[in-house]
């Protein structure tokens, strides 16, 4: 009995980091759609609008935490 009651336990832990890493990836999500993108002038008299993402983020991952975002229910 006290096996099955340690893993219950360890399950619902797990639910918990789950959706505490849930979170986290729609409030990335959701900041990465509100950057400001970058206006460059080329020099010839075009501008380039280009959306740098912060440091330690890739287009993947910024990529997927913006569908996430799109996806939450709120």
């Amino acid at each position: 009995m006290a096996l099955f009651a340690r893993l219950e336990e360890m399950y619902q832990d797990t639910q918990d980091i789950t959706d505490i890493l849930l979170d986290a990836e729609v409030k990335l999500g959701e900041m990465l759609e509100k950057l400001e993108p970058n206006i460059e002038s080329s020099g010839r008299g075009t501008i380039e609008k280009k959306r740098s993402l912060p440091e330690g983020i890739t287009k993947k991952q910024s990529h997927e935490a913006q569908e996430i975002a799109g996806h939450d229910g709120n």
